[in-house]
């Protein structure tokens, strides 16, 4: 849902062209020139007109309902933002096709007006084929889509091109694009992308103002298909991965050493269909071909396998290939938490420990889910697949133990739903079978935090190549890791659709948002870089903030509560796999923790039987932070201090230095209140004119102004030297790449401005 949500507000931002996420490019691709438009102008264009113009082929009958359903429904989604009109191509004049932005969908579109737009395209479409930077494209499978192009027949207005080598095929994807959206599909972030079937096989960007290709920003995935080994069951291709011949050998016998365990165990050796096993070497990668980073992913109906090959990730470990194997010798299991728990009862080091570890955890600790929650399929599905998997598979394993094989196998094919007295036996005689097989060992808690200096960082790009988990990621972090930054905190959002309504709370698996796979991979990148990570989950309450939290009964407040303990538990217990150094256990709630106290020591007691580290909390400055109670549960006071330094146009420095004296005199109380020290989880100013009357305000139609930002800096660094009672500064925000330009040059960054040089000199590198 997440998803869906972010889709269609970053279309509707595009209209009023606020969506700048365009794809990577060169220097030169950033200027415009005089031959042409840019980017930039082309996506301004849909403000202009106000309307866009979906124009559909009609030489195939048969997909021409296709084209309609689904125009109708991106009119339905654009609604109040822009009018949508669908024409066939049987009647167009070339006015019509110069006066708004275009959408062209089909291929062997009938001859006339459209071709005059057609020929002065880079695709060129022929009979069973097109052309594209002089490669010739025949596969039947093969479909692309040309991206907000300038017009040939009026260049300040684009026209976007989807086409394929066939119609059907064109309107088959289209429909499974249905599923995730809609607008994706007709709204790229590319100048061009290809693709066979579900997967990216090239995509790329244009150069503005001339509009020839871009070659720094291409990416081919096509060359990316070699065969390296074939053995008894399993066919394993190259996407990426470069793994020595060592590794290769490693992966082989390893994967058919599982499978013949896993025969062994059922008894059988009936031949098995052979599995094509794809080796991806990065995250961003195989989230830009197959619109999902999952490090271990399965395809039943292809007989595929899709795994991070490589650090942080290893997804073979994770052996997916236990899922197809057993659905090929059982058959469909007759419940999901037997056929995920069963794939990982054969899995012999899953994440590292183990699933009878991690679940022995879980249980000791007071964090299993009830066995009701597994047999409900609808709860098993939209659970953390952390939680739920080594639970499932533990559960399995229990009955194994107490049915023998031959019921456990009747009840996998064929499942018989127990009364409450005989899932109350079940679940009591698993919980005791975990106390003797499970963790077994105390986790030893971390090291305390040394004066943490950093940034939150945050994931600005949802386009896979730019925000977490990226490249451009990477260079993100090694640059403040070179500014003497030696922390940054890790800020995956969950969403709440009603602030006074309770509602479930999900993980995000979009490859373009904070999944965890990218939120893994950028916490990898900063500890290769000396960074320590604090992972800081966040809700993003629609239409407002978690301070707006507030339930209407004290059942929705039971309710709310236990929705956000099963969203947090899944972060403490990734935290905790993942060896981040701290744990932020929520973020500006205000009403939420004021007015609750025990329902939050509650959760918190139960995360530390999770988690192992520092574990801290995120108040919101003024009445949250002055009047929260439960600091004491903590590790450490975290303060997201957003305070007014002044209510003047242009004060001296020295008035804003007395201000921010007042406000840590104010912290200092607190932190001496609780004997804990003190975090700033969050501090920080935009690079506009008197950023220090609200800091947190939104920028509205303030200049830009990066000496009052530099100021704000310099007196909060000078503010806080010399006090032992504070652990550290995490300032709000640095961006997950680094051409990030939020709000016209008035965004929180400091990135390229003066503050940079601040920063450098206060975070102890003057050179």
């Amino acid at each position: 849902m997440k998803v869906l949500i972010r889709l269609l507000m970053c279309i509707a931002v595009t209209w009023a062209f606020k969506c700048d996420e365009a794809a990577p490019a060169s220097a030169s691709a950033q200027e415009a020139s005089e031959n042409g438009p840019s980017r930039r102008d082309m996506r301004s264009a849909y403000r202009r007109a106000g309307a866009v113009q979906i124009v559909y082929s009609t030489a195939d009958p048969d997909v021409v309902p296709v084209y309609l359903q689904y125009a109708d429904s991106l009119r339905a989604n654009l609604r109040g933002r822009l009018a949508v009109s669908v024409l066939a191509d049987s009647d167009l004049s070339l006015e019509k096709l110069r006066e708004s932005p275009l959408i062209l969908v089909g291929r062997n579109f009938k001859q006339g007006a459209v071709d005059s737009i057609l020929n002065g395209l880079p695709f060129k479409l022929s009979t069973g084929s097109w052309e594209f930077d002089g490669k010739e494209y025949t596969g039947p499978e093969l479909l692309f889509r040309l991206n907000q192009y300038p017009n040939p027949l009026n260049r300040q207005m684009p026209v976007t091109l989807i086409s394929a080598n066939r119609d059907q095929n064109l309107a088959d994807w289209i429909r499974r694009q249905s599923g995730n959206g809609g607008g994706g599909f007709f709204f790229g972030g590319w100048g061009y992308e290809i693709f066979d079937r579900n997967e990216t096989v090239a995509l790329g960007e244009f150069t503005d103002g001339s509009w020839t290709i871009d070659r720094a920003s291409q990416r081919d995935f096509s060359r990316y298909r070699d065969t390296l080994a074939r053995s008894a069951h399993f066919v394993f291709i190259d996407k990426g991965a470069g793994l020595t011949a060592d590794q290769l050998n490693d992966l082989q016998s390893g994967c058919e050493a599982g499978i013949a365990r896993i025969g062994a165990y059922l008894g059988t050796d009936r031949p098995l269909p052979s599995i094509r096993y794809y080796l991806y070497g990065a995250a961003e990668d195989k989230g830009l071909q197959l619109r999902d980073m999952d490090p271990a992913q399965v395809n039943p109906d292809k007989n595929e396998v899709y795994v991070l090959a490589t650090p942080p990730f290893n997804g073979q470990t994770l052996q997916p290939e236990n899922y197809l194997a057993l659905n090929a010798w059982l058959g469909k299991a007759s419940k999901p938490f037997l056929a995920r728990g069963l794939a990982v009862f054969f899995t012999e080091a899953w994440h590292q420990k183990g699933y009878t570890y991690w679940a022995g955890r879980l249980n000791e600790s007071g964090n299993l889910p009830a066995l009701r929650e597994l047999l409900d399929d609808e709860a098993f599905s939209r659970e953390s697949g952390l939680v739920m998997d080594c639970s499932a598979a533990s559960f399995c394993a229990y009955l194994l133990d107490a049915w023998g094989k031959e019921k456990f196998l009747e009840q996998y094919r064929d499942w018989s739903p127990p009364d409450q007295a005989e899932t109350d036996r079940l679940e009591s005689g698993w919980k005791a079978w975990l106390t003797r097989n499970g963790a077994g060992d105390e986790p030893v808690f971390k090291m305390k935090l040394t004066a943490l200096k950093g940034f939150n960082f945050a994931h600005e790009g949802y386009q896979v190549f730019n925000g977490y988990g990226s490249r451009m990621a990477e260079a993100s972090l090694t640059k403040l890791s070179r500014l003497g930054a030696n922390t940054v905190a890790l800020v995956p959002y969950g969403f709440m659709r009603d602030a006074d309504r309770p509602g479930f709370i999900g993980v995000d698996h979009g490859a373009g948002g904070e999944n965890d796979e990218s939120v893994i991979q950028s916490a990898w990148f900063a500890h290769r870089n000396g960074l320590t990570t604090l992972l800081k989950p966040q809700i993003w309450v629609s239409r407002g903030w978690p301070g707006d939290v507030q339930m209407t009964s004290e059942e929705d407040w039971k309710q709310f509560f236990d929705f956000y303990y099963r969203w947090i538990r899944h972060y403490a217990l990734m935290a905790e796999m993942e060896h981040m150094d701290a744990l932020c256990i929520g973020v500006e709630f205000a009403k939420a923790t004021v007015g609750h106290p025990e329902a939050w020591k509650q959760i918190i007691r139960k995360i530390r039987g999770i988690y192992s580290g520092p574990v801290t909390y995120a108040a919101n400055w003024g009445e949250e932070f002055e009047n929260l109670t439960f600091w004491d549960e903590l590790d450490y006071i975290g303060l997201d201090c957003y305070y007014p330094l002044s209510d003047k146009q242009s004060p001296e420095k020295s008035e804003l230095q007395a201000a921010f004296a007042k406000v840590l005199d104010k912290v200092e109380r607190i932190s001496r209140q609780y004997h804990k020290p003190v975090i700033f989880t969050e501090i920080g100013f935009r690079s506009v004119a008197t950023p220090w009357r609200n800091p947190h305000a939104e920028r509205g139609d303030r200049p830009v102004d990066q000496k009052a930002q530099d100021l704000c800096y310099e007196v909060v660094f000078e503010g806080l030297r010399a006090k032992p009672w504070v652990a550290g500064v995490l300032w709000w925000k640095w961006p997950s790449y680094l051409d990030y330009d939020g709000d016209g040059g008035g965004c929180f960054s400091p990135n390229n401005k003066l503050a940079e040089a601040t920063l450098k000199k206060w975070f102890g590198h003057p050179e």
